[in-house]
């Protein structure tokens, strides 16, 4: 008997080990993986395509684990590199995965951080008003947690300095101002402690980002506080490369252009690690000009090059998104009676300017509608079109962006589903190309391009008496 409990007692004591030892490895796992979580979060201060690189694997293990607060720490960090690399597209799609399993996992700082990731994409597109609603989406969120924590503190500030960003943009430099000294203020913990220096390591340089546009001293001088707030176990980051910038703008303006050049080079040298940031085209426009006066054109030439780079990045970004944001725009259903409003006025709007088209169209009947006008025809950017067209270039579109801004936005939101391809097809008609130039300068049957025009017609829900080219000038 005393052998059998023995034998009992030693089956309980090598389960119990076995246990234990599964949750010490356990245990030993989830700190190992905390531990390349926060390495991995040090890399990305220094080379974040580096950092980046490592986030699928380590997603996978936080899921293996079951480690829900670890897995919705990478795919924020996720989010965060493709805003960093200004890659709309992306963006979009890793915020509504961190969206979607924030809500999941029921963690309302993240399901916040979603919503702010989703303003910044729809503030590049210059959908204004959809990017301070999801902010608001974001705060609403946050206020109605009833647990909140450092982390929902840190969220909201986020959220100020989003709202401050477009405020920017918009050059409602005041309100901008406001809500970053509201996230000044709002510091809960002790002053001149680790944590209260980091954050104001942020937030005075964000200060400094919006003062060049109203008082440069003033800018200059939250730069210099930021500066002396940096980690010190830190490298440059983003932060710094606004510092840089800024204190550059500073010295620029007082006519030191040796010490603007050198820390404009400093500013460059983090964006090339770190991603772009929006100053990014004033800072190649400064560098030029001093080197411009210094009569280097070698270094004009690079930096030109660089800016041309840069601006074709940008344009190829938001093109790439402006559909899927306009698509998800639509998507959203209204849930209040002023949204009902909107739509109805939204809509008889379009009912009124769809009919003065008509007028303006039998009025100019008689005109001949497909040829170019001879304004155009004269104009630079006009033939450069023209030539990039018959050599098939790639770039063409984001060339006829730059030239019409706002044409794939108006396009899409008339006709969300259209593809690149008839995007680019659209703006030839656009330019006023007959269908015989469109066929002589893409190589094509005319036969194939009347199809085209015909698909379009179709997509666009054209009447059949209005001619094509007449609704594409009044885009």
């Amino acid at each position: 008997m005393l052998k059998k409990y023995k034998y009992y007692l030693s089956t309980v004591l090598v389960f119990f080990a076995l246990l234990m030892a599964g949750k010490a490895n356990a245990q030993d796992k989830e700190i190992t993986l905390i531990q390349k979580i926060e390495q991995n979060n040090k890399l990305y201060q220094v080379n974040i395509d580096k950092a980046f690189e490592q986030i699928d694997g380590l997603v996978y293990e936080a899921v293996k684990a079951g480690d829900s607060l670890s897995e919705l720490v990478l795919l924020d960090r996720v989010c965060r590199y493709y805003y960093s690399k200004n890659d709309v597209n992306k963006l979009i799609d890793s915020s509504d995965r961190l969206k979607n399993k924030s809500v999941i996992y029921k963690n309302s700082n993240y399901e916040a951080m979603s919503h702010v990731y989703m303003a910044e994409a729809y503030s590049i597109n210059l959908l204004t008003k959809n990017a301070l609603k999801e902010l608001d989406k974001a705060m609403y969120i946050l206020d109605a947690n009833q647990e909140p924590n450092a982390k929902t503190f840190y969220t909201k500030s986020n959220v100020l300095i989003s709202q401050a960003n477009i405020y920017n943009d918009q050059k409602n430099y005041d309100k901008a101002v406001q809500k970053i000294k509201l996230a000044v203020k709002s510091f809960p913990g002790k002053k001149g402690s680790e944590s209260y220096n980091s954050f104001q390591y942020v937030n005075y340089s964000n200060l400094g980002g919006i003062y060049v546009n109203l008082n440069i001293d003033s800018a200059a001088y939250y730069a210099l506080k930021s500066v002396k707030l940096s980690p010190k176990e830190q490298g440059d980051d983003k932060i710094m490369s606004l510092n840089y910038y800024v204190l550059g703008k500073g010295h620029l303006a007082h006519k030191r252009t040796d010490e603007a050049l050198q820390y404009f080079l400093k500013s460059d040298k983090i964006t090339k690690e770190n991603g772009e940031s929006s100053n990014t085209a004033d800072l190649y426009q400064n560098i030029i000009s001093i080197y411009s006066g210094r009569g280097d054109s070698l270094k004009v030439k690079e930096y030109k090059d660089k800016l041309q780079e840069y601006e074709l990045f940008v344009l190829k970004s938001k093109y790439n998104s402006l559909q899927k944001v306009i698509s998800k725009e639509i998507d959203e259903k209204p849930d209040d009676k002023n949204n009902l409003l909107f739509l109805l006025g939204s809509a008889a709007v379009l009912i009124i300017l769809i009919l003065i088209a008509v007028i303006i169209y039998r009025k100019r009947r008689t005109l001949k509608q497909n040829e170019p006008k001879d304004d155009v025809i004269n104009n630079k950017e006009y033939e450069l079109l023209l030539e990039m067209i018959k050599k098939d270039d790639s770039s063409f579109i984001y060339t006829f962006e730059k030239i019409y801004p706002d044409f794939s936005k108006k396009l899409l939101s008339a006709c969300p589903q259209l593809v690149q391809t008839e995007i680019e097809f659209c703006a030839l008609l656009k330019m006023k190309l007959s269908t015989k130039q469109i066929a002589h300068l893409t190589f094509i049957e005319t036969r194939t391009v009347q199809n085209k025009k015909h698909r379009i017609r179709k997509k666009l829900n054209l009447p059949a008496d209005m001619d094509i080219y007449q609704w594409f000038d009044t885009l």
